[in-house]
């Protein structure tokens, strides 16, 4: 068993290494070559955009706007006044949204990146959140996940994670 003093330190070691992670990773994403990172961009003015990371902090946005209890549909919403990233399985989304199809539609339709990982590389805010409670934590990365990745591999990936 983990005592909360324990547990409190992983979670909070999880939340530096993905504020660390994502958006020192940002810059050279996509790239396959062997990274050197020897110059690492100056983040005197605050960290750089990351969709990862960004997309939690939308998330934990609309918990303590909406409650413990958000549905697919409030997330979505949340999406849809907070999220500008107008690639990928996001800009799919998005569009959709404005199209007027609420989340899971928006996820899945017209979307050729359901089975990528938009989704599954934000899970580890919902195992953060509800510790020892895997059920809990599938069914709240069910419903992220469903915003942008609707009925693919990506949205199971999330679950998974």
């Amino acid at each position: 068993m983990v005592d909360n003093a324990q547990l409190y330190d992983k979670i909070l070691a999880c939340w530096i290494g993905k504020n660390i992670g994502g958006p020192i990773g940002s810059p050279v994403e996509g790239r396959v070559e062997i990274l050197h990172f020897t110059d690492l961009p100056d983040v005197s003015d605050g960290p750089l955009p990351n969709d990862d990371l960004d997309l939690q902090l939308v998330n934990l946005h609309a918990l303590e706007q909406r409650g413990v209890r958000v549905t697919t549909r409030e997330l979505s919403e949340e999406w849809a006044e907070h999220v500008r990233f107008p690639f990928d399985e996001y800009g799919y989304a998005l569009a959709n949204m404005r199209r007027g199809l609420a989340a899971p539609l928006s996820g899945f339709y017209n979307n050729p990146f359901t089975n990528c990982m938009g989704s599954p590389i934000r899970s580890e805010l919902w195992a953060v959140l509800f510790p020892g409670d895997p059920e809990r934590a599938v069914r709240y990365a069910a419903q992220d996940a469903a915003v942008d990745h609707a009925g693919g591999e990506g949205m199971y990936g999330e679950m998974l994670f």
